[in-house]
């Protein structure tokens, strides 16, 4: 039996799909009004620089970058509803 390279982008393709439903997921169950860090538990919470991947799918997904500064773990949460372009009045 002979290995298919052919087949490779193809699973990374659906490796990066799967990677990215876990965080949409994720992120929709945390919900948007996280007060504690879910690897720590601490309070010092602050919204973290988009990286290329959140610029182009999770912000337009409603989901945003959180970073806690004490442990520096990094995690998504849903953009809260004030946030929004719309909500701020920016056609």
């Amino acid at each position: 039996m002979r290995f298919h390279y052919r087949y490779v982008p193809l699973g990374a393709v659906i490796l990066a799909l799967i990677v990215w439903a876990c965080i949409v997921v994720a992120a929709f169950r945390r919900g948007s009004r996280v007060s504690v860090c879910p690897s720590c538990g601490s309070d010092r919470l602050r919204p973290s620089w988009p990286k290329a991947i959140d610029r182009y799918v999770m912000l337009r997904c409603g989901i945003t970058p959180i970073r806690c500064e004490a442990c520096l773990f990094r995690f998504y949460i849903r953009k809260p509803a004030g946030n929004s372009i719309r909500a701020r009045g920016v056609p």
